[in-house]
């Protein structure tokens, strides 16, 4: 289990390269900038981004066959009802080959 922010980036980290974390970096900082205009995630839970959100939202990829990651693997995610981007702009980040669709329903 995950406790605490250090080890939430860390688990992240070793799930892709640079690049991935980077992009995950940055998708993070928008979360938040954003956060002070409307409310994307609970104020209590800004500080601890990574752990809560990030880190929660890359685990659901052990759950996927890695035949599905890939440019030629033919596999896509699906996220239905994903907010502000969780978890379907976590996991494109990972993996920026495969096809992810984000379907909801407010405007945010």
């Amino acid at each position: 289990m995950i406790s605490n922010e250090a080890e939430a980036r860390a688990y992240v980290a070793g799930l892709t390269d640079a690049e991935g974390l980077a992009r995950i970096e940055a998708f993070a900082a928008l979360v938040l900038e954003e956060n002070q205009r409307q409310n994307l995630i609970a104020k209590p839970t800004e500080a601890h981004i990574w752990q809560r959100h990030i880190a929660d939202s890359a685990q659901l990829i052990e759950n996927v066959s890695r035949e599905t990651f890939g440019a030629n693997a033919g596999g896509a995610w699906l996220d239905l009802g994903s907010g502000p981007g969780f978890p379907g702009l976590v996991i494109a980040a990972l993996h920026p080959n495969m096809p992810v669709v984000l379907v909801e329903s407010r405007s945010r």
